[in-house]
């Protein structure tokens, strides 16, 4: 006698299987790559709009690893010190 947990349907192994996590948002979903390159982009724009005071952690730490953004370098280090609350050397 067969238990109705070891039964399987006909119709399951027709399907395909169903995929896992939210439907992509533009009908194609991104790649690592694509995601990464977006969040660089916002990253880029947010250090550019924003005013120094208002640099995150994550902002000043890419404004000193990233060549063109090296006359903020100074600013994103006084930050930085800002955010761990070193006292300042003024």
């Amino acid at each position: 006698m067969i238990g109705p947990l070891n039964k399987q349907s006909p119709k399951s192994s027709c399907l395909s299987p169903i995929k896992r996590g939210r439907k992509p948002m533009f009908s194609e979903s991104m790649s690592a790559s694509e995601r990464k390159a977006k969040q660089r982009r916002e990253q880029d724009a947010r250090i550019m709009d924003l005013p120094a005071s208002e640099w995150t952690e994550s902002d000043c730490l890419r404004i000193m690893t990233t060549k063109r953004f090296q006359p903020f370098y100074e600013f994103a280090w006084q930050r930085i010190g800002q955010i761990k609350h070193y006292p300042s050397q003024d």
